[in-house]
């Protein structure tokens, strides 16, 4: 007996082990053989319901945006033909009346033309008004040889139009004693303006630097009056198209005739 502990004789402690000792370095945690076996059964309806909803909003949005960029991207193209037309257009009459001429010399002239009148070329112009006009032009066409063109521009409802006709060869009085006027062949287009919102585009300047008048000029009748055709010096635009969404596209210029006396080098 040692203290108040008492001990038997040829009794000992046995400790027994279920299982083979750990190593150190080499423990592993002991591996379940309850584990659950993979679900393999699919998506519910609820699932599936919710999924066809997401897809079916993120659709929606792309749709929406989609139209909205082709329907911009329709719009600036829109602008950008009209815009086009509108430029072409004044630019076309612009240069044309800078090369305003005379297609034949006036009876009165040295030398005269006893056939050159108002209506056939005796003056640039011969017929002006705010809505229509034919004038003869030197565009130096077929070498130079032929005479002037001859340009007829015409509003029709809304529709601006500007044709060019090549005078026939032989035909113009391009000699030292002429006593023929020129005559034109069949017109080509070369200018359409769609959609013009301006009822009176076609304005003309009667004394350089003084201002456009948008009333029609008359085939003149009294020497000296401020209104005759023989006076015009150079002519006004104001052109303008409907874009989409009611906005417009306009352009405005003042053309001067630069050299618009008769010449036999017209061509």
């Amino acid at each position: 007996m040692r203290g108040s502990s008492s001990w038997r004789a040829g009794h000992k402690l046995v400790y027994s082990h279920a299982s083979a000792p750990l190593r150190r370095g080499n423990s592993r945690a002991p591996v379940s053989k309850d584990i659950h076996e993979v679900d393999e059964r699919g998506f519910t309806i609820i699932e599936m319901l919710l999924s066809v909803l997401i897809l079916s909003i993120i659709i929606g949005f792309s749709t929406s945006t989609v139209r909205m960029f082709y329907t911009q991207s329709a719009d600036v193209q829109n602008t950008f033909a009209v815009t086009n037309q509108v430029l072409l257009a004044s630019e076309i009459l612009t240069e044309y009346t800078h090369d305003g001429v005379a297609s034949c010399p006036a009876p009165a002239a040295t030398p005269g033309d006893a056939a050159c009148t108002t209506a056939n070329g005796e003056n640039p112009f011969a017929t002006a008004t705010s809505t229509s006009a034919t004038f003869f032009a030197d565009t130096n066409d077929a070498g130079g040889t032929n005479g002037p063109v001859k340009l007829v521009v015409t509003l029709t409802g809304t529709t601006l139009t500007v044709t060019e006709a090549q005078p026939n060869a032989a035909t113009c009085p391009l000699t030292s004693t002429p006593s023929t006027v020129c005559t034109y062949g069949t017109a080509r287009t070369i200018a359409t303006l769609p959609n013009e919102t301006n009822p009176t585009p076609l304005s003309y300047l009667i004394a350089v630097g003084g201002s456009c008048s948008s009333a029609s000029i008359p085939n003149p009748t009294t020497t000296g009056s401020p209104t005759q055709i023989s006076e015009i010096v150079g002519m006004c635009l104001d052109l303008g198209a409907q874009l989409k969404g009611g906005q417009q596209a306009g352009y405005q210029s003042l053309a001067y005739m630069l050299s618009p006396a008769y010449t036999m080098n017209a061509g």
